[in-house]
């Protein structure tokens, strides 16, 4: 009996530090489900897929995709070097050949998991700045409002980027991050500050140099391409990575230069759609749980629909956060047929920054 639970004891912990994940993301296939055969199924159609204590590191997955019912099913091994490994995180890239119509997944890269911090928040300094760090004004760059960032638009009128942004607001924005525990909010934050300012190279390296993943520093070159000052300089850029499927990916970048321009509906609209139809794409894209999926099936399926100012209104009205609804708003404003109306959208928005914001964008447009 003894020897028994010293035998489950040993394979329950040796199963407890031997998990792995994996992460498996859309670059141009779409929303799409994935299933690992006797494992785990996810049967909601998301853009990027997350897997976590995988046990084994040699399985089947079944991958289908939602706009073009493409279907692909290949076998996985969660293997560095060819050897198993214990508290890694894969990544891989779900492809489409544009020509072929099929699917393929590329790995991109692997990382250790990183644990939460024990503690969750971190000491107390003996300096109590917890006033500082809750409700205060950070240069022109942001400012805390009960301790979340409101980050200033400080891009030209013209949109044009001639110079980066002050070395006051850079060291306003590390300080910050490198106050930051959790990754997803350290990536949102940085995106922020690349999407909101002009930049160089040399400073978009010092904001990477703060980033954990390989995954996050690609997708955020990608975010700050637009806005930077010397994009003949972006090469420089590839000592950020330590992967050579990273440094690939980037040179895929930089080969491709256009890919990284936020696309811009090309259309001449004259007339609305009806309501009816436009009821039926709010409730289509009410089923989606997050403001990023609901985002990119607007960007995805109704990339050809005209609009009026009141129906649009009501589509923002879905999402939740001021960013998705600015983003949106200037990714569809060739779609809005009564642009002189266009000020009632100012009502979706929960800050008076994302309105100015808005309001300059149309200025320039």
């Amino acid at each position: 009996m003894i020897l028994r639970c010293v035998f489950v004891l040993f394979f329950t912990v040796t199963a407890a530090f031997s998990q792995n994940n994996l992460i498996v993301f859309s670059s141009n296939a779409g929303l799409f489900n994935a299933k690992i055969e006797g494992l785990s199924l996810h049967d909601e159609y998301k853009q990027e897929i997350k897997f976590t204590s995988i046990t084994k590191d040699t399985f089947d997955i079944t991958i289908a995709t939602k706009d073009r019912n493409l279907n692909l099913t290949r076998k996985l091994f969660l293997l560095a070097k060819a050897k198993p490994v214990k508290n890694k995180e894969f990544v891989y890239s779900l492809e489409l050949n544009e020509e072929t119509k099929k699917l393929k997944l590329v790995f991109v890269t692997v990382h250790d998991i990183k644990p939460l911090p024990d503690p969750l928040l971190p000491a107390k300094p003996a300096e109590d700045t917890t006033y500082k760090w809750r409700n205060n004004v950070f240069g022109t760059l942001f400012e805390l409002k009960e301790g979340k960032p409101i980050f200033y638009f400080n891009l030209p009128k013209n949109g044009t980027c001639t110079e980066g942004m002050t070395q006051a607001n850079l060291d306003h924005g590390l300080a910050f991050i490198k106050r930051t525990v959790m990754d997803i909010e350290k990536h949102q934050y940085t995106k922020e500050i690349v999407q909101n300012n002009c930049i160089t190279c040399k400073q978009l390296s010092v904001i990477l140099m703060s980033m954990n993943y390989e995954l996050d520093k690609l997708k955020l070159v990608k975010d700050a391409y637009v806005n930077l000052v010397d994009k003949k300089e972006l090469k420089t850029l590839e000592a950020s990575f330590r992967f050579e499927s990273s440094k690939k990916e980037f040179a895929n970048m930089l080969a491709n230069p256009n890919n990284m321009i936020p696309a811009k509906n090309k259309v001449n609209c004259t007339k609305a759609e009806k309501d009816s139809i436009v009821q039926e794409l709010i409730s289509n894209t009410k089923l989606f749980p997050t403001d990023h999926e609901r985002f990119q099936f607007m960007k995805e399926k109704a990339a050809g629909y005209c609009f009026t100012s009141i129906q649009f209104k009501s589509i923002l009205t879905i999402f939740l956060h001021d960013r998705e609804k600015l983003d949106l708003t200037k990714l569809f404003y060739n779609n809005i047929t009564d642009k002189e109306s266009i000020s009632i959208l100012y009502e979706v928005f929960s800050y008076q920054e994302s309105i100015v914001n808005l309001e300059t964008f149309i200025k320039t447009n």
